[in-house]
């Protein structure tokens, strides 16, 4: 990641981590008793004008606190896949690589970049996703789809949802490979219906085992349909809102869930 330039060298990084794994507090720049107010040399500061002013940040207790106003933020909304390697690392991980490859695709991005405000789904997941990015000026540039890896986030396109954010991307497709033997996943699936409570209907189709679940419940639990290919043991979910967390991982088994979006 050394083309992202935040201006903290490596050296003052692999101090601070000795530090941390010391158990010794690392105050900040700002005044007490926010901070030490003193310049801890990490580098990112462009000039000691903008070290003075840093060190000088602080509580001011002789005036009200003002609330300045929300400046307008523009949104870009991008379709893209996460690699399976990242299946299981966290969403804010997520966030940072995406606006990596977004400003290393399109350079043109770094201005008025703010954040990448969410990104759906909200789990551990890889394949497709969807995420909110926010500029502080509207983006005028066109975002093209990033080289093909799988070894980084690969940008697919930009869009502009049709629908309310929450049903943008379903009906949304969970997949399982090599999810365990026929007889016993299929028996793990019933229990966990008829723990819930989930009425559903279970019928074989062209070597597929289906339960459908009841329209009313599904809106509610967010699970549609669960179907299981006895023959490569894939496993598939198909979503129509987020479902509770502990419901995909009781159906997962801890294995990562590969996500197919509908957009």
């Amino acid at each position: 990641w050394d083309d992202v330039d935040t201006g903290i060298g490596k050296e003052f990084l692999w101090k601070t981590w000795h530090n941390l794994g010391a158990g010794r507090e690392i105050k900040a720049c700002l005044a007490q008793p926010w901070g030490s107010g003193q310049c801890s040399a990490c580098g990112s500061c462009a000039s000691p004008e903008e070290i003075a002013r840093l060190n000088r940040m602080g509580p001011d207790i002789t005036r009200k606190l003002r609330i300045v106003p929300p400046a307008k933020k523009y949104a870009l909304w991008l379709l893209f896949s996460i690699p399976e390697k990242w299946a299981f690392c966290s969403r804010d991980f997520i966030k940072a690589a995406l606006a990596r490859k977004l400003m290393l695709t399109c350079p043109a991005a770094t201005a008025g970049f703010l954040t990448v405000e969410l990104v759906e789904p909200n789990f551990f997941s890889y394949g497709m996703a969807i995420a909110k990015v926010l500029f502080s000026s509207e983006p005028v540039f066109k975002v093209s789809g990033s080289a093909a890896s799988n070894e980084d986030i690969k940008i697919l396109k930009s869009f502009v949802p049709s629908k309310k954010i929450e049903e943008t991307a379903f009906p949304v497709v969970l997949e399982i490979c090599d999810s365990g033997d026929p007889a016993t996943v299929a028996r793990e699936i019933d229990a966990l219906l008829s723990k819930y409570a989930l009425k559903n209907q279970k019928q074989r189709s062209n070597g597929w085992l289906n339960w459908q679940i009841n329209t009313g419940q599904a809106k509610k639990a967010g699970i549609e349909k669960i179907s299981f290919d006895e023959g490569s043991s894939t496993l598939r979910i198909t979503l129509v809102r987020w479902p509770e967390v502990f419901m995909l991982n009781k159906l997962s088994g801890n294995r990562p869930l590969r996500s197919i979006l509908s957009i």
